[in-house]
């Protein structure tokens, strides 16, 4: 057991060496947990948007919600940009 430990550390490490280490992309700024949150339930609701007019209105109202917040975040970041 030791000798596959000792093994797969240095397969990691000699990895890391040759092929470096890539980082993760970073999210754009105005994608926040409450947007997140509301995709996943866009995401349910589109599932389920053909079984009722409620249930088509309700995925609308989150996607306007969502655009929104794009919008208003992509200004503010506009604004911040111009006055520097």
């Amino acid at each position: 057991m030791c000798w596959d430990i000792l093994f797969c550390l240095t397969l990691y490490k000699t990895a890391e060496k040759v092929l470096g280490y890539q980082q993760k992309q970073q999210r754009a700024p105005w994608i926040t947990k409450e947007v997140l949150e509301l995709g996943g339930e866009r995401k349910r609701l589109k599932a389920m948007i053909n079984k009722s007019k409620e249930n088509r209105a309700k995925y609308n109202k989150v996607t306007r919600k969502i655009k929104k917040y794009g919008e208003d975040m992509k200004r503010e970041v506009s604004r911040k940009n111009d006055r520097q």
